[in-house]
């Protein structure tokens, strides 16, 4: 899956999110299990990987949990009761975990694989393409149509022409990313950066950011970076 901005698309894909998770038919009825026409298609509790830390794209999935949730800021989950209104396939309860460095930047394809308890995670599409070889997934709900991710740069210090992208590639300049992103590959493939230019240490911190007076090339996400960094980074 990807990611939700808009609370009204939020709270309108989340019975289907889920009624596509536990087999529903298209009207509305609990889905069966295969050799159980009578039983739950869903574990009680359902576990969901969101791909980072909790954040307004995530809304329609927070949106499943009822009254009396609670977060853990040590196991940084948040889970209790589900509402009613989306209790479906035998579901009693949700835990959401968070992402990011909260599963140590791992891809949310990889954790899936090594925890069976996980139902259903947040994939971008590229990374599902990508991980295709080894891990095996089933998409069951889109929530945005352009995924937000950008790279970003200070255009007082790097001469490069967002109109343009392959002045990033001429620039010579490094790119700070996660390990394993698939669109770097892309870019690179494409012409846009080069394979020298990639620097797959980000964490998802401004700290070096900051360190270099932001004289590099970043990724980020338009929902996020864009705001956090021009008003509340010093």
């Amino acid at each position: 899956m990807t990611r939700t901005t808009t609370k009204v698309l939020a709270g309108a894909l989340a019975f289907g999110l889920l009624a596509a998770a536990c087999g529903a038919d298209d009207s509305g009825a609990e889905g069966t299990a295969a050799g159980d026409s009578d039983g739950p298609v869903c574990p009680s509790n359902m576990v969901i990987q969101v791909d980072w830390w909790p954040e307004a794209e995530h809304g329609g999935t927070y949106q499943l949990m009822g009254e009396g949730a609670q977060a853990d800021a040590e196991l940084f989950t948040y889970s209790g009761p589900i509402d009613p209104a989306y209790a479906v396939g035998g579901i009693e309860t949700l835990e959401i975990r968070a992402g990011g460095d909260a599963i140590e930047s791992q891809p949310v394809a990889t954790v899936m694989k090594t925890d069976q308890d996980i139902i259903l995670g947040y994939l971008n599409s590229d990374d599902v393409i990508q991980a295709a070889p080894t891990v095996e997934v089933t998409a069951v709900a889109t929530t945005l149509e352009i995924n937000p991710q950008m790279v970003m740069w200070d255009p007082a210090q790097l001469e490069i022409d967002k109109n343009d992208p392959t002045t990033i590639a001429a620039s010579g300049e490094r790119v700070l990313h996660f390990p394993g992103a698939a669109y770097i590959d892309f870019l690179v493939s494409d012409g846009i950066m080069t394979a020298d230019q990639s620097d797959p240490n980000y964490g998802g911190a401004p700290d070096q950011w900051v360190a270099n007076g932001g004289d590099y090339i970043q990724q980020g996400f338009a929902t996020n970076e864009i705001y956090k960094y021009e008003n509340l980074i010093d």
